[in-house]
């Protein structure tokens, strides 16, 4: 009820771009004192439950690691009850009232309970002088195992999906095993954790070589699992398994036993368990944040697993020496054959990393191919632009700005490669600033000059899209999301209502917000869904293609804070002559007011008749976020799908494109412009199936349809060239009826005139 009140007040209190340690000082202590009231009982219930059991099973130890095995499983079914199911169904604010009420019943059922106080009391009032070393070897251990959690995650997260799904995947086996681990634990009470503790510095180390092998487990079972979100789910859980399953059942049966020896010592369970808890909440920032980005995950497990060996030669002392060099020769034998690349995944063919970073929460890598070109990758799966791509990347930002007639500040969410950012330069007049949640993307900016070179007045920014956006005081003319990946965790909360309306609140008069979509990433359903909840907030919205593209189709959704009203004079108003602005949007093939304001789809009604009957995405009920990972499972999933079945639902609605003059006929020549680009695409989509025929036909209808849209007329003139020796007579066909549907254009009357040349030149000779 007050966690959204409470965490806007917060994100109120530092300017929007606070970063790294003075945003760490206020938020944590802010969260830490809103949850307190929460998690000061649950911590307090595990001990609590222990005074319930009978002296005798709480004694021999097995009471205790029943008790703790079933708390923890009761986790994993907390955790994928809720992912799965109650906040996909309900929403957050109705997952978070169910817990309460099951903590209600539970008080209900143990209302009667008489507590048993023998057990969790300390045999002594103070601490013996024995209790100081268990107390250090229950926070070391509780730090390790979160350690290994997190090296665990960052390893698996080349060839896992990154999803909402993929964390519960995680969490729920890193638990399910260490609740295994202490249900099969049945030592004596006098039994030591040296045992378990070896058998950790061991399993860490195979974890290690287990992640070597991951890649090829992940192909064996995309062959043998459905294709379905419960296939994906289940191939992810078992991919973890096969990493945290063994160590996390010795974890779990060292804990155990540590927490019997504590009670030896004078140590009440609950002590016992605050100890072992506050090594793990240490290992977040220990070994996430500075470990893990220092050492690598190579190192980083050899040093989990010596500090598990030296855990357990302190429990063994004189008497086990022998023992423990064994473990620790085999520890350090194993960790040998472990590679330094280590978590680095292979680059996709034909390139090669050149750099790699591993950071605080992602890791992140530019791969470059034999011709120079280069590639940002975010932990080896996504790909956040390249240099082959300069010009699409450029797009993203020229657009706006051309329908713009003269922005002066300008606001990016999403940074990536820097390419959008830089296509800034063009306009002096123009000052942007660029929003990156990752820090190490901003250090790899260097290897993309000079792409990505912005203007003097341009600057970046580490910190979040969200927060940056509802903390700034600045007004934008221009306020453009990049392309988000919708299934990544995260990436959702960028396509919700209350986003959008912070981009609406913060637009000048005149201004321009767009979201720009992976249409290659989306299906119908969550498409209708995105566009349900900016429409929300923009009722006024226009859609538009990037580019006339099917591998990587990307749709536009732009509103104006104002109505539009489009003249044919706005581009040579906006472009001066001869500059650099007018060279850089002629690289990008946008040379005219045609092929800028050409690329515009659909208009308001039509959008809303499209998202009718969709739920918008919210905070609270974040479709996108739970609709979005299993879209790349579908085995129907080609990437222009989508892009022609969103033409074609358009296709005939021009009249609401918001043109302000009504005469010279420049309306129509864009529609005739939108149509020939129409046709464009559907002849590339027969290319992709094969169909000759049915493709150089759609390419020739799109040339006669506009001689503004070239794109047809220049793909039949590159077929001819190709075939001209192999089929000479369907090649003079072709050109003829090239040449009859734009006789003002020369070329393929000479490349017809050449071809005849050819062909007479033989027989004379």
């Amino acid at each position: 009820v007050v966690l959204g009140p409470i965490a806007g007040w917060v994100a109120g209190l530092l300017p929007a771009n606070t970063t790294g340690v003075a945003q760490f000082l206020v938020t944590l202590p802010a969260v830490f004192l809103l949850l307190l009231p929460a998690t000061v009982p649950m911590g307090a219930t595990v001990p609590a439950l222990l005074r319930g059991l009978h002296g005798r099973s709480a004694d021999s130890g097995r009471g205790l690691a029943l008790l703790y095995a079933a708390n923890t499983a009761g986790g994993v079914l907390g955790t994928w009850v809720t992912v799965l199911w109650v906040q996909p169904q309900f929403g957050l604010r109705t997952a978070v009232m169910a817990c309460a009420l099951c903590h209600v019943l539970a008080a209900a059922l143990l209302w009667r309970s008489v507590p048993d106080a023998t057990w969790d009391a300390p045999a002594a009032t103070a601490a013996t002088p024995g209790s100081w070393p268990i107390r250090l070897q229950l926070m070391v251990t509780g730090g390790l195992g979160i350690g290994l959690e997190i090296a665990a995650n960052r390893a698996l997260a080349p060839v896992l999906e990154g999803t909402v799904y993929t964390h519960a995947a995680l969490l729920g086996v890193f638990l399910i095993a260490t609740a295994m681990g202490s249900a099969l634990e049945r030592a004596r009470p006098t039994d030591s954790a040296a045992g378990p503790l070896g058998w950790l510095a061991l399993t860490t180390v195979t974890a290690g070589h287990a992640l070597i092998h991951v890649r090829e487990w992940q192909e064996f079972l995309r062959l043998h699992l459905p294709v379905s979100p419960l296939g994906l789910f289940l191939r992810e859980s078992l991919i973890a398994l096969s990493v945290l399953g063994p160590p996390c059942l010795c974890m779990g049966s060292c804990l155990v036993r540590l927490l019997t020896e504590a009670r030896r010592t004078g140590m009440g369970t609950g002590t016992a368990l605050a100890w072992n808890t506050a090594g793990a909440a240490l290992a977040g920032p220990l070994m996430g944040v500075l470990l893990l980005p220092f050492l690598g995950l190579r190192h980083l497990l050899w040093l989990l697993a010596a500090g598990y060996g030296t855990a357990m030669a302190w429990h063994r002392g004189r008497a086990g020496r022998t023992r423990s060099m064994m473990v620790g020769i085999a520890t350090v034998l194993l960790g040998l054959g472990m590679p330094a690349t280590l978590g680095i995944p292979d680059a996709a063919p034909g390139t090669r990393w050149v750099n790699w970073i591993h950071g605080a929460t992602e890791s992140v890598g530019v791969a470059q191919s034999p011709d120079g070109n280069r590639v940002l990758s975010v932990q080896g799966r996504f790909t956040m632009g390249g240099t082959a791509s300069t010009n699409a990347a450029a797009r993203q930002m020229l657009l706006p700005m051309m329908w713009h007639p003269a922005p002066k500040q300008a606001l990016l969410l999403g940074v990536g490669t820097g390419i959008s950012l830089g296509a800034t330069a063009v306009d002096p007049a123009l000052k942007a600033v660029g929003v990156e949640l990752l820090p190490e993307v901003l250090e790899l900016q260097e290897w993309f000059r000079p792409h990505n070179s912005p203007s003097v007045d341009s600057q970046c920014v580490a910190g979040d899209a969200r927060r940056f956006l509802r903390q700034s005081r600045v007004h934008y003319d221009l306020i453009i999301g990049d392309l988000f990946h919708p299934a990544r965790d995260g990436a959702g909360a960028l396509y919700t209502r209350e986003h959008f309306a912070a981009m609406r609140d913060h637009l000048a008069p005149g201004g321009i917000a767009v979201q720009w979509l992976p249409l290659y990433q989306l299906d119908t359903a969550v498409l209708r869904t995105i566009v349900g909840a900016f429409i929300a907030e923009f009722p006024e919205t226009h859609a538009w293609l990037l580019r006339p593209n099917l591998d990587t189709p990307v749709l536009g959704l732009a509103a104006r804070n104002g109505p539009w009203a489009i003249r044919e004079s706005d581009f040579t108003n906006r472009v001066p002559r001869g500059g650099p602005m007018r060279s850089r949007l002629q690289a990008a093939g946008l040379a005219s007011g045609e092929s800028v304001w050409g690329s515009w789809l659909a208009g308001p009604r039509s959008l809303a008749a499209f998202a009718a009957g969709a739920t918008p995405s919210t905070d609270d009920r974040p479709s996108v976020v739970f609709q979005a990972p299993f879209l790349d499972s579908s085995p129907t999933n080609r990437p222009g799908t989508l892009l022609l079945e969103v033409i074609d639902r358009f296709a005939g609605e021009g009249s609401e494109f918001p043109v302000a003059e009504t005469g010279g006929g420049w309306g129509r020549r864009l529609a005739a412009y939108r149509a020939s680009r129409d046709a464009f695409l559907h002849g590339l989509a027969e290319d992709d199936l094969g169909n000759r025929t049915g493709a150089e036909s759609s390419f020739l209808r799109s040339a006669r349809l506009s001689p503004d849209f070239t794109l047809g007329y220049s793909h039949l003139l590159t077929r001819a060239m190709v075939r001209s020796q192999s089929d000479p007579e369907g090649t003079r066909r072709l050109l003829e009826s090239l040449r009859e549907a734009r006789p003002e254009q020369p070329v393929a009357g000479q490349l017809l005139d050449r071809l005849e040349s050819a062909t007479r030149r033989p027989a004379t000779q």
